[in-house]
């Protein structure tokens, strides 16, 4: 998880993580954006913005997600703490 040492959008995120039991260095790290070097990683930002969510997959595949929503959703749906079984019951 990608975000500001502040508190804000990635609040959530990091509740969600640790409520589903994300644990490990390995498995979860916080990267924390100071604001002097925001500037140049805003640059390499797909939509120059945060909080950024990048998972690892257990094949070595690698994806980045943005928006806040898209990051909600995922962490929900993987860590099983979205309620019903299948979209329409949610």
């Amino acid at each position: 998880m990608h975000y500001f040492p502040t508190a804000g959008r990635s609040d959530l995120h990091r509740m969600m993580i640790e409520v589903g039991h994300v644990r490990g260095s390995e498995a979860y790290k916080n990267v924390f954006v100071d604001m002097s070097t925001w500037s140049e990683v805003k640059k390499t930002t797909t939509f120059g913005m945060l909080p950024k969510l990048v998972v690892v997959e257990d094949d070595g595949s690698r994806k980045e997600l943005f928006e806040t929503s898209a990051i909600d959703a995922y962490l929900a749906e993987s860590l099983g703490l979205m309620l019903g079984s299948t979209a329409p019951k949610r």
